[in-house]
């Protein structure tokens, strides 16, 4: 008989296969019944060997895959603790990456960045600092070149009057304010003001407000009023041995006044007293000269009708020296001139669609304060420089 191919345990476990080959077929003796009886005999012997040897190598082959299986169970096992090792660890690096990212934007990093420094405003300057992009102000008195704050130089060419002006005392009962106040009058540089009636029509209680001081301030010629140009000057007036600093917040229309002629300043009560130790009078002999106000706080900004997209129009308050011209940031990102009225304001053609809007205010030195103005707010908007200059 021919015998089937067998797989010993340890054939199987290395997955090989051994190749077992049994003798020919046995040939019975004919017509010998003895044989033949002897021959169904070892016929039934070697079939129950043969069934206990297949039963033996079943046995083996059970135990040989019981064996491999608990092999491959515990490669199974090791792998699975491998990658489960693997993927906590790429996990933890991730974590850790993702952490440092985070701790990277919370510190303030906005990009990495190796460019020279540029202007980010007339008043700021953008450069990079350990790969990160950050954006430094200049000081007051400078503006922003190239990417350098670099000073502004005094022009050094202030009016002024030498002993030839003339100074007289005006308040607003006369007619800039009626009692009680209208909301429509102001003084002519439109800075805010009041009479604070209170039982004096000589001017004890007028005020204008946004300035140095708010009981000294004054009127000035026409001449030297130019079309508002003098609006927020500070002035140094000086006369036989006294002095007082005083604000220009209105206009003293030589039309309707013939002594408002050049040089001449028509001062509130206050200012005049302090100037001249009278209460009334026309006085010569005055000198007088346009000086730095002596501000600290920024400069600031009113819109004249806030809530208005269609009309954009704004006065410029508390500055350091005189203001001779301001800007407007176009939609397309350009620069334009605002239009001065006579009465402070500078108005602005549609510049984006919005109330809210940027503009760059120029002062006789040429120092420029950018600033935005926002649409709906009420009053001053208070800036983040003031002029300077050296």
């Amino acid at each position: 008989m021919t015998l089937a191919l067998r797989r010993s345990p340890l054939a199987v476990a290395l997955g090989l296969l051994t190749s077992c080959t049994a003798p020919g077929p046995m040939e019975a003796s004919a017509g010998d019944d003895s044989g033949d009886e002897d021959d169904s005999e070892s016929g039934d012997d070697e079939e129950g060997s043969s069934g206990e040897e297949e039963s033996e190598s079943e046995g083996g082959e059970s135990e040989s895959e019981s064996s491999s299986s608990g092999s491959e169970s515990e490669e199974g096992e090791a792998s699975t603790t491998e990658d489960s090792t693997s993927t906590t660890a790429s996990t933890s690096e991730e974590s850790t990456v993702t952490e440092e990212e985070e701790s990277s934007s919370e510190s303030g990093t906005v990009e990495v960045c190796d460019e020279p420094p540029t202007c980010a405003s007339a008043n700021s300057v953008a450069r990079c600092e350990n790969g990160a992009l950050v954006t430094e102000d200049c000081p007051n008195g400078t503006n922003c070149d190239g990417g350098t704050c670099n000073p502004v130089t005094c022009a050094g060419n202030l009016p002024a009057y030498n002993g030839n002006a003339g100074v007289t005392v005006y308040w607003f009962a006369q007619g800039t304010l009626t009692n009680p106040n209208d909301a429509t009058q102001d003084v002519h540089c439109s800075f805010g003001s009041t009479r604070n009636w209170n039982g004096d029509d000589g001017g004890g209680g007028d005020e204008v407000y946004n300035i140095l001081d708010s009981r000294l301030f004054g009127a000035i010629a026409t001449a030297d009023y130019n079309n508002a140009a003098a609006c927020g000057s500070c002035v140094d007036l000086n006369y036989q041995g006294r002095m007082v600093r005083i604000t220009v917040a209105d206009e003293c229309p030589v039309g309707s006044n013939p002594t408002c002629t050049n040089g001449h300043i028509d001062l509130s009560r206050q200012a005049f007293q302090t100037l001249t130790n009278t209460g009334t009078g026309d006085i010569g002999g005055v000198s007088w000269n346009v000086v730095p106000c002596g501000l600290t706080e920024p400069i600031a900004i009113e819109l004249r009708e806030p809530d208005n997209v269609y009309y954009k129009a704004f006065v410029v308050m508390k500055h350091e020296f005189p203001i001779a011209r301001a800007q407007y940031q176009h939609k397309d990102g350009s620069w334009v001139d605002a239009v001065r009225d006579p009465a402070n304001f500078f108005f602005t053609e549609e510049p984006n669609g919005n109330l809210t809007y940027r503009v760059r205010i120029h002062d006789v030195n040429g120092g420029i304060i950018e600033q935005e103005l926002e649409g709906g707010v009420a009053g001053p908007q208070v800036g983040t420089h003031q002029f300077g200059c050296q």
